[in-house]
């Protein structure tokens, strides 16, 4: 799934170093920083574990491989989300998905949206594999929308202005998410709505007619 929000960058640096780079520095540090041991947190607070009966050592300092070692795993942990991005930026089929993604995003009662495509393949009674190619939007919003169906209808004429090629699809998808996730507690709605590009065009045509 391509997600374009101008925070999502971000987002990603602080999970790939909350992933990568702080889990495997904590590995690291487990397996090789001897001959305490001391892990990340560790070493930020100051604290090391030995036996109660023993005398207290004195902490041994970080040796200098081991800084090394954590620097670039998270120099990799920020470069590599980021060059993700970048790459996917410069693949020419890619390009348009990012730009919906973006336009959607820019959008006042949006939270989030990603846009992605695909295909799917089918048979009936042995017939021959007929394939179904999607374009899909997927938007989290601020609060649920008065008239779901038009906000979606709205959404998929983005699709439309900013992906070239989206009328040649067979299915054009616009889920609309609304909902919150504070861990001890979720709750989420959404609803998808699914039709070919000339229905989303009768859709949006007699919208604007309405207002």
């Amino acid at each position: 799934m391509l997600g374009a929000d101008g925070m999502i960058p971000w987002v990603a640096m602080i999970l790939s170093i909350l992933v990568f780079g702080l889990g495997f520095s904590i590995l690291y540090l487990l397996l090789f920083n001897l001959p305490t041991r001391q892990s990340v947190h560790d070493l930020a607070t100051g604290a090391f574990v030995v036996k109660a009966p023993a005398p207290v050592p004195l902490p041994a300092p970080l040796r200098r491989v081991h800084k090394f070692v954590i620097a670039v795993a998270i120099a990799l942990s920020l470069v590599l989300p980021l060059g993700g991005l970048w790459l996917a930026s410069r693949i020419t089929s890619l390009a348009p998905l990012l730009r919906a993604g973006r336009t959607l995003d820019a959008q006042s009662h949006v939270v989030s949206a990603s846009v992605n495509e695909g295909a799917s393949w089918s048979s009936f009674n042995g017939s021959a594999m007929h394939k179904t190619t999607m374009l899909n939007a997927s938007v989290v919003m601020q609060r649920w929308p008065a008239d779901p169906k038009a906000t979606a209808a709205s959404f998929a004429s983005t699709l439309f202005q900013d992906i070239p090629d989206a009328g040649t699809r067979d299915v054009v998808s616009v889920q609309l998410v609304y909902g919150y996730d504070i861990g001890i507690a979720r709750a989420w709605r959404s609803t998808n709505y699914s039709y070919a590009p000339a229905a989303w065009m009768r859709l949006e045509s007699a919208q604007s007619i309405a207002r």
